[in-house]
C-alpha cells in the first residue's frame, strides 16, 4: 500500500511458466460394425479383412460399406429420428407449428 508522500510499489510480473508433454503416439482404434452388410461378413474379429477375401475384393466390399453407411444432409440425420419418420402420427398432431401457439 502507498501511503500521502510516497508511491504505492508495483509487483514485478512474473513470466508463467509453460510445460510441455511430448505427444506420445495414439493406437488406432479398431473400428466397431454392426451393420449388416456386405463387408461385415468378411470382417474377422480383429476386425480387418483376410487376405483371403482378395484385395480387389476387399477394396470394393469397403467401398460398397462406406457408401451405404454414409448419410448426407439433413434429410439422414433428421427424418430419420424419433421426431422424424419413425415419429407416432399421435404426437405430430398435438405439435406446435407457429411460434405463440
Amino acid at each position: 500500500m502507498g501511503s500521502l508522500t510516497s508511491r504505492p510499489e508495483i509487483p514485478q510480473v512474473q513470466q508463467p511458466v509453460i510445460y510441455t508433454i511430448p505427444a506420445a503416439p495414439i493406437p488406432a482404434a479398431p473400428m466397431a460394425t454392426t451393420s449388416t452388410t456386405p463387408i461385415a461378413d468378411h470382417i474377422d474379429q480383429n476386425n480387418t479383412i483376410p487376405e483371403s477375401a482378395g484385395n480387389e475384393e476387399a477394396q470394393r466390399l469397403a467401398r460398397e460399406d462406406n457408401l451405404l453407411r454414409r448419410s448426407r444432409g439433413r434429410l439422414g440425420t433428421v427424418l430419420t429420428g424419433f421426431s422424424g419418420l419413425l415419429s407416432q402420427t399421435v404426437t405430430s398432431q398435438n405439435r406446435k407449428t407457429l411460434l405463440g401457439e
